[in-house]
């Protein structure tokens, strides 16, 4: 996005501190002068020197948690799944396997199943513990909602990528187009397994909320268009889009989030669990300028 051309302009910033004057106006044009800086910066004419949207840092920054403290799970930057879980029948009355602790026993019927697992990644070591039932011939009878759990922790949402045009700075009555990149939107999978049992969770994007910076929210169903050379400069964008009405003196923050729908399905059994969301912002000023030509 960060070569994708400026499609608005300004004629001049008035009092904007941002100060940048007596600037030629295209709308959703190219600007000539411009350049990317070594800084994760573009510069613009003379003095404007804007952090990009979805970069690193504060202004890319996102997070995946879920909907409500029961949902669980949902890194937004992968980190790594553990793919090497081991188990073993523990036999102990307490609860406890490793320091992990499964609650207090259901029945009688019910036995202590410990599970550890080495992260590839950093080298340590996870473990937990579960009350199962177990069968006649010892095998253990694994509860698939308690691999549904598992494999939720496992999966790793996306950070939303944030695209807009114009896509440094904003202009009064121009609307904006938003967008959101990459994997931004894409399901997610993760799967957890037991000899004979594998349950795996699948989270799907169904709602892009976006927070304008000017009091404004919008609520998109999908990722949102791109906006593409040849495009009518005026237009709105047909799904995901925002018009500003007057112009900010400061940067505005602007702040999308994705909710995802998880559910889960395996061992003839399936089912939902609380949904998760993965934010991120971005900051850019809005300016008014006081001529628009397109071209």
């Amino acid at each position: 996005m960060f070569t994708r051309s400026i499609r608005a302009a300004l004629i001049w910033f008035g009092c904007l501190s941002v100060g940048l004057f007596a600037a030629p106006a295209v709308a959703r044009a190219d600007y000539d002068t411009h350049q990317e800086a070594d800084d994760d910066s573009l510069e613009i004419g003379v003095d404007l020197n804007e952090e990009l949207p979805g970069l690193p840092g504060d202004a890319g920054e996102g997070t995946g948690t879920a909907a409500d403290d029961s949902g669980g799970g949902g890194e937004a930057v992968p980190t790594g799944i553990c793919p090497n879980w081991e188990y073993e029948l523990v036999d102990s009355d307490s609860g406890y396997y490793q320091g992990a602790f499964a609650g207090e026993r259901p029945s009688e019927e019910h036995q202590l199943m410990g599970r550890s697992c080495t992260d590839p990644d950093s080298g340590s070591t996870m473990v937990g513990a579960d009350w199962v039932l177990v069968g006649d011939d010892g095998t253990p009878a694994v509860d698939p909602a308690v691999l549904a759990a598992q494999a939720v922790d496992s999966l790793q949402l996306p950070r939303p990528q944030i695209a807009a045009s114009p896509e440094v700075a904003q202009l009064v009555r121009l609307p904006v187009w938003l967008w959101l990149e990459g994997a931004s939107w894409t399901s997610q999978s993760a799967s957890a397994s037991v000899p004979g049992l594998t349950v795996t969770a699948t989270a799907v994007p169904v709602e892009a909320s976006w927070a304008m910076g000017d009091g404004t929210a919008v609520t998109c169903s999908g990722p949102g268009t791109v906006w593409e050379q040849g495009m009518d400069p005026e237009a709105e964008s047909p799904d995901c889009g925002h018009t500003y009405t007057r112009p900010s003196t400061e940067d505005l923050r602007v702040e999308v989030t994705v909710s995802w729908e998880v559910t889960w399905s395996g061992g003839g059994e399936s089912g939902s669990v609380p949904g998760m969301v993965t934010t991120a912002s971005v900051a850019w000023p809005v300016v008014e300028s006081h001529a628009l030509v397109t071209g």
